[in-house]
């Protein structure tokens, strides 16, 4: 007998494991260079769909943008539009309280016929007012500002309208 054949089953066993080993690992390296290129190709994928969905996005808020900043100078020639139209109500409105004569009451008001007016005593210094009696100068100016500011209200109101028949928001 030869005294190597004990050692030659085990060296076939070793060739055989070392064999094994060798398919094994390479199966394993093999398996991890193909998901490895797969996941490399893919995250190239995915980073390119990602860098178009941030270009779209970034586009969409780009035009946003425009179409907001159009929208704010449009409103602001309306307003500027609207602004002017109720300042020259208003101006016309204060020239016209401005040079108005003071109020009277008259018999409209106060009743009694329009021929009978009261004459103070001959010791006062009023005389005869055949228009009728002179409002209060504090109550005259009290009355234009009330009328003033129902005029403002008013000018609001008609731009405001204008605005919106302009728009095509009135019917």
């Amino acid at each position: 007998m030869n005294p190597l054949t004990p050692y030659l089953g085990i060296a076939k066993l070793a060739a055989v494991l070392a064999l094994v080993a060798g398919l094994i690992g390479g199966y394993f390296a093999w398996h991890h260079h193909v998901f490895t290129q797969g996941e490399t190709s893919m995250k190239a994928e995915w980073d390119a769909d990602k860098a178009v969905r941030v270009q779209a996005d970034n586009a969409a808020i780009l035009s946003r943008v425009k179409n907001n900043e159009r929208v704010a100078e449009q409103q602001h020639l309306d307003n500027d539009n609207i602004t002017k139209v109720h300042d020259e109500e208003l101006s016309t409105v204060r020239t016209a309280l401005a040079h108005s004569e003071r109020l009277r009451i008259g018999t409209a008001l106060c009743g009694g016929s329009a021929g009978v007016t009261q004459t103070a005593g001959a010791g006062s210094g009023d005389a005869a007012d055949p228009g009728g009696r002179l409002v209060r100068e504090d109550v005259g100016r009290d009355l234009d500002a009330l009328k003033l500011k129902m005029e403002e209200t008013a000018a609001t109101g008609r731009a405001c309208q204008s605005f919106a028949r302009a728009n095509g928001m009135a019917h």
